[in-house]
């Protein structure tokens, strides 16, 4: 089973672009001296919440989430489709950890029925990149 295409598919659907930081350092220094930008991160589901939606797949000793604030609302949208995605295929999959690290979202998740996962976290990296959220 491969979901590569998909995601794709399912993170072009986003239309995902960068984040215009108007001359702030990055996102958090925008979204505290403009409040009206925080809008564009306004996600119905925080680190808890998606913590809570998933945990039956966080194995023990794994933290699951840590997304923080301010994380593009489109990205939190297009990672529970492709999340959602990845369950329907394997409701044996393993979140280890799904995080936002130097602008970049790491994808920590493993499957044994799922062939292409390491190609999706690696599209992940590559595609859910901002500079603006090295903070």
């Amino acid at each position: 089973m491969k979901i590569l295409e998909t995601v794709k598919e399912i993170v072009d659907k986003y239309d995902i672009k960068p984040i215009d930081t108007l001359g702030w350092e990055d996102a958090y220094e925008l979204t505290k001296e403009v409040p009206e930008s925080k809008d564009m991160f306004a996600s119905p589901l925080t680190d808890f919440e998606l913590l809570m939606k998933y945990r039956r797949y966080i194995p023990e000793w794994h933290y699951g989430f840590s997304l923080g604030t301010p994380t593009p609302k489109k990205w939190i949208d297009a990672l529970v489709e492709i999340l959602d995605l990845c369950v329907s295929f394997d409701p044996n999959i393993r979140i280890h950890a799904i995080k936002i690290k130097f602008g970049f979202l790491c994808f920590y998740v493993y499957s044994d029925v799922i062939e292409d996962i390491h190609d999706v976290e690696i599209y992940l990296a590559k595609t859910l990149h901002d500079p603006a959220l090295k903070y």
